[in-house]
């Protein structure tokens, strides 16, 4: 049930994808794509790092029966975070002379109500899968995706514009956000009569978020701030050409990346949570060892085939950017790859290298953007100033995790997974450039490509000693009885 409800939420973030490319014209893409990364810097500054600290202490806070009064005190605090980015984002608008007053206020509400469905019904639906309603969780995210989807098209079949889609988006997102509370509220212990001392966890919050708020604002330029200055540089309709290409690399990374944290973040956070530091450690290192090798060759299995999955997932008039799609695929796997190591930032509650992590990395993506717009050369150039400052952001990354969690990385694993990721990245390539594909023989690639990656996967998993090891520790009791 928890796979085919992942199968289904998936399915619908990619049908969400292909819609939206087919009601909206590049330039309003281009300006939906403005609406989420606005949106999306409230949640990675703001909501996010206390949303890590409340990950890091879920499951003690349920068996307490204090969890439900920090999860007003979150949603309050969402509020709050949600304010001020509508505040920050109206003055911002007073650049937009192409916007009308009406469409500018309505703007600004949106990213007033969109800040909260974000951080508020996603955290929720995770909270689910990590004390072990993995169904229910399931069952809401697809919900919240299938409503979403709907509505936007409901919306913008009456208007056709960005505003009218990421509306739909939005009530959709906050309607399954408060039924996934709803639920979550029935399914922990009773709430204690003592009163709850939150007073004492914020010292030790702000050590923790503090730093993490900043990276994470950095962070937020290195994956979706850049359109900013996209649309700067070119203007609406090349940044919504150009950024489909980046969306559909990371819904497709979305696939393995969810399934990942649905079935081994709740182990990882587990040992973290068993008071030994050791546990946690080791269990990050496992943590990557298995991911990373796998992450690799998925990127390989992808690259090969981007003209099918191009053709299958954007509308006609955006094929002609899947080139964009290549360069972004190998963009994203970075991202994962970057994401699995800076889990030791978690294991240790220090979070202060990251800072200097993504500081120099975006530092770097913003003048090379900069430099590459000004010098009159094509987008594409922006793109692949994204994956050098990607692959500079995994570099350093790794370079300060070590000296927090002494990874030891299998090799032979990893040298198969890197051998797979520069097979497939040089095969589509060559595909791409040779012209266009028939449809029989994307398919066939298509075949053998999914035959060779499923058996690449088995030989990675066969007789994983970190996977092995990162299964060991029971999850809640929740888990078992689910």
């Amino acid at each position: 049930m928890v796979l085919v409800g992942r199968v289904i939420a998936i399915v619908l973030a990619l049908a969400t994808l292909r819609l939206s490319t087919h009601f909206l014209e590049p330039a309003e893409y281009g300006w939906l794509a403005i609406l989420q990364a606005l949106q999306l810097f409230a949640i990675f500054f703001l909501t996010n790092p206390v949303l890590q600290y409340i990950n890091r202490h879920l499951n003690g806070w349920s068996r307490e029966g204090v969890l439900a009064p920090r999860l007003r005190l979150y949603l309050g605090y969402v509020m709050a975070c949600a304010l001020v980015a509508a505040l920050v984002f109206a003055l911002w608008m007073q650049l937009e002379a192409e916007l009308s007053v009406r469409e500018q206020w309505l703007s600004v509400l949106l990213i007033f109500l969109g800040v909260i469905a974000l951080a508020w019904g996603p955290a929720i639906g995770s909270f689910l899968n990590f004390l072990g309603h993995r169904v229910l969780s399931i069952l809401l995210t697809a919900g919240a995706a299938l409503l979403g989807l709907l509505l936007a098209c409901s919306l913008v079949l009456l208007s056709p514009s960005a505003i009218g889609w990421f509306a739909g988006i939005v009530a959709g997102t906050l309607l399954a956000g408060m039924a996934a509370y709803a639920v979550l509220v029935r399914r922990i212990p009773p709430t204690r009569e003592i009163r709850v001392p939150w007073q004492a966890d914020v010292p030790d919050m702000l050590r923790f978020s503090g730093p993490l708020a900043i990276s994470a604002g950095f962070m937020w330029f290195v994956l979706s701030g850049y359109r900013l200055e996209f649309d700067y540089l070119w203007g609406k309709a090349v940044l919504g050409h150009t950024v489909v290409g980046l969306v559909v690399a990371a819904q497709v990374w979305a696939v393995v990346e969810t399934l990942a944290q649905q079935f081994l973040y709740p182990y990882v956070y587990a040992n973290m949570s068993s008071g030994d530091e050791t546990d946690g450690a080791r269990a990050c290192s496992d943590f990557v060892n298995v991911l990373g090798p796998l992450y690799l060759g998925y990127a390989g299995f992808i690259a090969v085939n981007v003209s099918l999955i191009y053709q299958l997932l954007v509308a006609e008039s955006y094929r002609s950017g899947a080139m964009f799609f290549l360069v972004a695929t190998f963009i994203e796997l970075l991202r994962v790859l970057t994401n699995s190591l800076a889990l030791a930032a978690h294991v240790r509650k220090d979070t202060r290298a990251l800072i200097k992590s993504y500081i120099l990395a975006s530092g770097a993506i913003a003048l090379g953007i900069f430099f590459v717009g000004k010098a009159g050369m094509g987008i594409m150039a922006a793109c692949l100033i994204l994956l050098a400052g990607a692959a500079l952001l995994l570099v350093v990354v790794y370079a300060y995790m070590r000296r927090l969690v002494p990874f030891r990385l299998e090799f032979r694993r990893w040298s198969a997974g890197a051998a797979a990721a520069l097979a497939g990245g040089a095969a589509g390539f060559a595909l791409l450039v040779s012209g266009e594909a028939t449809v029989i023989r994307m398919l066939l690639v298509a075949t053998v490509s999914f035959v060779v990656f499923a058996a690449y996967v088995a030989l990675v998993l066969f007789r994983n000693p970190s996977l092995a090891r990162l299964l060991q520790r029971p999850l809640p009791s929740q888990v078992q009885s689910n």
